[in-house]
């Protein structure tokens, strides 16, 4: 019997208090309206490339450390808990000075803050972690648990917007945009079972012809309330909570499944690419799980490419080139994305089996003084041509920008001076006719 208690009221791993033990401990003090406490959101900075990089069992470790620390720096009155994962939370009783926070609370937040940010001793590992802290108080920002972690939740969130390594105390005036990526993220999880998640393409087309030649799968939740969702408002929550996983794969089904029946049309003679997170490329399975996608869908697998970006393949190169090397025996294309926006990319043509090079944007968007930024696309443009490369600008927005790559020999471009990312209906049309009219660029959410 006291075994099952445990059970169900401590966490397996650390010890401390669970989220269901520390629910009725909240909900135990707030039943006193007399009682004024905080509740502390505690959420690690960067846990997960702990666990990617170094594995689960250094990343339970840190887990277990944090915990210890925690329990140092905390009074007899106090309740810790982890919540699951990463996500530790307290309640610390204070007393109301006049109308603010007790000076005593700002103290032991950030003797708490600092105290996690100090280094850790993991078998061979030093590591250097910090945490992100989000304060909600009872009673003047919630007057439920519920409601009250939820708004320290929201709290650390700021707190991380802030640039981590910080604390947030909630107030009411926190922006609509944060509050929006947090109901976000309460909802994404429901997104892909109930069939709100899209695949939309956007296509790449010759500097010449404009003919079709080839097309970028790109993710698309159309949200029942919100309508259409760009991933950059969901991607960054999809990584953290590791749906991306689950998602990608998806994401990949369905575009060889479509490519497939474009393919038996005769309506699509290129190839379909597909972009890969790192999360998803540090899994063990991925190559099986990209074989058997390739099997049940019968695409050809010459004509599947996965886009990868530098920051993916400085992760863990010894990883990153076992994988790529593993997917090239599938016959699976490799394409580096926003490639030369990092300082290791030409190392990269070497080391990796690379069939395409996408160009990052920013040297068509000026970020460059103009002849500097010249210089460099031509030379990467002359590079990859001279590699024998497939060369891709992506980014094309005007026709002095399109001018520019074809004097330079681009080949292929991508952009909305030629099309946003366009549903499989929309698509369709345009497969029929394997052209494009040109467009001025008029302003639209990023894909």
């Amino acid at each position: 019997m006291k075994e099952l208690s445990r059970r169900a009221n401590f966490d397996s791993l650390t010890g401390l208090a669970n989220r269901f033990h520390f629910n009725q401990q909240l909900s135990l003090l707030m039943s006193n309206p007399y009682n004024t406490a905080a509740v502390v959101f505690i959420d690690l900075d960067h846990f997960k490339e702990v666990n990617d990089s170094m594995g689960h069992d250094v990343g339970d470790e840190l887990i277990i450390q944090v915990g210890k620390r925690l329990q140092h720096c905390l009074s007899q009155q106090d309740v810790l808990a982890r919540l699951g994962g990463d996500e530790f939370a307290l309640i610390i009783p204070y007393e109301q000075v006049a109308a603010d926070v007790n000076r005593d609370l700002v103290n032991i937040i950030e003797r708490v803050r600092q105290t996690l940010n100090k280094g850790y001793q993991i078998n061979q590992y030093w590591l250097n972690s910090s945490a992100s802290i989000g304060v909600a108080c009872f009673p003047d920002d919630g007057k439920d648990a519920k409601t009250l972690l939820k708004h320290a939740d929201t709290a650390m969130y700021a707190a991380k917007q802030n640039g981590r390594n910080g604390s947030y105390f909630f107030n009411e005036t926190l922006s609509t945009a944060l509050l929006e990526r947090l109901l976000i993220k309460d909802q994404l999880n429901n997104a892909m079972s109930d069939a709100q998640l899209e695949v939309h393409y956007q296509p790449k087309c010759c500097v010449d012809t404009h003919e079709i030649v080839g097309l970028e799968a790109l993710l698309r939740w159309n949200h029942p309330q919100h309508g259409m969702i760009s991933p950059s408002r969901f991607i960054d929550q999809a990584e953290d909570s590791g749906l991306i996983i689950d998602i990608g794969l998806w994401v990949l089904e369905q575009a060889c499944q479509q490519g497939y029946r474009w393919h038996q049309q005769g309506i699509l003679r290129g190839n379909i690419s597909v972009n890969i997170s790192p999360v998803q490329l540090s899994q063990p399975t991925i190559v099986d799980d990209i074989a058997a996608i390739l099997e049940r869908t019968a695409f050809p697998a010459q004509h599947l490419e996965l886009e990868i970006t530098e920051s993916l393949l400085i992760k863990d190169l010894k990883t990153a080139q076992d994988v790529l090397l593993a997917l090239k025996q599938l016959r699976v294309r490799i394409a580096l994305d926003d490639f030369g926006k990092g300082y290791s990319s030409l190392n990269y043509l070497t080391q990796f089996p690379i069939d395409t090079l996408k160009i990052d944007k920013g040297f068509l968007s000026s970020i460059l003084p103009e002849e500097t930024s010249n210089i460099v696309l031509r030379n990467i443009i002359t590079l990859g041509n001279e590699l024998k490369l497939d060369v891709i600008a992506e980014g094309v927005e005007t026709h002095a920008q399109l001018l520019k790559l074809k004097q330079y020999n681009c080949k292929i471009v991508q952009g909305f001076l030629f099309s946003h990312a366009l549903d499989v209906t929309q698509l369709e049309i345009c497969l029929l006719h394997n052209q494009l009219t040109l467009c001025e660029y008029v302003e639209v959410e990023n894909e």
